[in-house]
């Protein structure tokens, strides 16, 4: 299954709204040519997945539970975490509001794994 299949199954499932449905091509095209880095079902899916998550919470208006502080630690120290942080502005760019903070660990710790590999 590829990353488009992926987000097509959760669409037709009503997991994911046509409106965030969009959202994340654009966030897979802001990571793509950002950092070169393309994505794959290998590489991205848990990013995408936990973004299909978050944007549907987001709307939903419910949270995810916080991360445990010593994690968060970890990751603000990984060496990818900058750019994280920039992708992250730029998804709250995309989607037009502020990522709810429970969130934006979460989606660091993602983005840090990608980028990593």
């Amino acid at each position: 299954m590829d990353l488009k299949m992926r987000l097509d199954i959760l669409k037709e499932a009503g997991q994911l709204s046509e409106e965030n449905y969009i959202n994340i091509f654009k966030i897979i095209e802001v990571v793509e040519s950002e950092y070169n880095t393309h994505l794959t079902e290998e590489n991205g899916s848990m990013f995408v997945t936990h973004m299909v998550m978050a944007l549907s919470r987001i709307e939903r208006d419910e949270a995810v539970s916080p991360m445990d502080e010593f994690l968060i630690e970890e990751i603000v120290k990984n060496e990818n975490y900058e750019k994280a942080r920039v992708i992250i502005k730029k998804i709250e760019e995309i989607i037009e509001e502020t990522l709810p903070d429970n969130e934006v660990p979460f989606i660091g710790m993602h983005l840090c794994t990608l980028f990593s590999k």
